[in-house]
């Protein structure tokens, strides 16, 4: 190395006057000194070097993570919203074909089904009034005649005439409880039910 820079590596002559050599052994222990001092800087430069690029890329790593963890939130809220507003859209529309379906049919027939399912489930009661709107008030008692001679129901059932109720108009109150039967209720509450199950966590 000392041959590279251009330093004598021995002395000129064989014999040297005691300074002379003193100041050479001086020169090459100065010199071997500077070199040793040189390798420990150039070792702890790269030891600075390598710790700076793990602690860099480690960083980094950190950074990429909370960012990828970040786009992974944007990504799956943005789908929930999706898949949410399909989910309403298809629950409307179901229930706007049951709706029309509905349509079809008589609607006092309909108010009549809709009084005996609900009177099905109250046969314990002694009193039952059902109001609906004045079309519907024929069918709705031949149907509840109907109950009670298929049934052991023996309570008074009550059926009036309510012009202020839609067609579809349905309410049947017992001595504990009102009841709305009215068929756009049950079917808003279909809907809601629906909803609510498919916002239920699994």
């Amino acid at each position: 190395m000392s041959a590279g820079i251009g330093l004598p590596t021995r002395p000129g002559k064989r014999i040297l006057k005691a300074a002379e050599a003193q100041a050479w052994q001086d020169g090459f222990a100065f010199l071997d000194a500077a070199k040793r001092r040189a390798a420990e800087l150039h070792d702890t430069a790269r030891g600075a070097y390598g710790d700076s690029f793990a602690e860099g890329y480690k960083d980094g790593k950190a950074e990429g993570s909370a960012e990828a963890t970040r786009l992974l939130a944007e990504v799956t809220a943005k789908v929930d919203r999706y898949f949410g507003s399909i989910e309403k859209d298809v629950i409307g529309l179901a229930t706007d074909v049951i709706a029309r379906v509905l349509g079809e049919f008589d609607a006092s027939e309909l108010v009549a089904k809709a009084a005996r399912q609900t009177i099905s489930q109250m046969r314990r009661s002694r009193f039952i009034k059902v109001t609906v709107h004045p079309q519907a008030v024929d069918a709705v008692r031949d149907e509840l005649a109907a109950v009670r001679a298929e049934s052991s129901f023996q309570g008074m059932i009550e059926v009036i005439a309510d012009a202020d109720l839609p067609r579809d108009g349905c309410v049947v109150a017992t001595e504990v409880a009102v009841v709305d039967a009215t068929i756009g209720a049950q079917i808003a509450a279909i809907a809601e039910a629906v909803r609510d199950r498919g916002e239920t966590p699994a």
